[in-house]
């Protein structure tokens, strides 16, 4: 096929025009796949802004669409099991790996458990050994954020070692069937964020998101670019100049 444009001739070949089309649809759709999640980061946002302002309700279970509920501020009472701890691995703070302490909450008058996030702690060159992050066994009133994680991340392995009985023990990721198992109890599939007011914790410095609207709008832009840039490729090589008249 020849098209004929002012001094030019446009000359698309088969394969290149292929090629071509598959990578442009891919790039435009990626981009927009990215504005997508801007618009989705910035209602999180603003919901987190909302909900961060209330004040802290009393934490009643069980509750239905955890969901619902994330980033509510909540008033608790009740006593840590200070014997079945959690250690989540993996946990980056300011560029440092840690874990992060969860430990189980016995509310008082109610039957469920719920993991309090008590913060994060540096880990050591030596993985043996684990923190000591033993806490007050007395009854006490807590206040945190609930916070129910998005969607299931990447699983690599199993939960923890199945071998093995010692606590606090070391977890890869939170699966809240599979950790009411390692407790022995049921446990509400939500967790607490400590208040930072609190003595009763760690560091504890959690974003909203870990990837802001602005980093998703310049990863749109960046694939809308290469779209833009394959087009001009794509021209440059099926353009061809008409030869002169003798």
């Amino acid at each position: 096929m020849s098209i004929q444009i002012g001094d030019f001739r446009f000359t698309p070949s088969v394969l290149p025009t292929i090629a071509g089309g598959s990578l442009l649809v891919l790039f435009l759709s990626l981009g927009n796949w990215q504005l997508d999640r801007a618009d989705e980061k910035r209602t999180i946002l603003q919901t987190y802004q909302q909900r961060i302002q209330q004040t802290a309700g009393e934490l009643s279970l069980p509750i239905i669409e955890p969901e619902q509920w994330r980033y509510r501020k909540v008033r608790l009472s009740g006593r840590f099991d200070n014997e079945r701890q959690l250690l989540l691995d993996n946990q980056v703070s300011r560029g440092q790996v840690g874990l992060n302490v969860l430990t189980p909450f016995k509310l008082r008058y109610q039957e469920q458990i719920v993991l309090i996030d008590r913060g994060w702690l540096p880990l050591g060159n030596d993985r043996s050994q684990l923190p000591d992050i033993k806490v007050t066994a007395e009854v006490v009133t807590l206040e945190g954020t609930i916070y129910t994680p998005y969607k299931k991340g990447l699983r690599l392995g199993e939960l923890d070692e199945r071998n093995a009985h010692s606590w606090p023990r070391l977890i890869q990721y939170l699966d809240f069937d599979e950790i009411s198992q390692r407790l022995g109890y049921p446990i509400a599939p939500l967790t607490i964020r400590l208040d930072p007011a609190s003595s009763l914790g760690y560091h504890r410095e959690w974003p909203p998101i870990p990837i802001t609207p602005d980093t998703h709008t310049a990863y749109a832009i960046q694939w809308f670019t290469l779209a833009g840039v394959l087009i001009i490729i794509y021209l440059t090589l099926s353009l061809k100049r008409n030869n002169a008249s003798v």
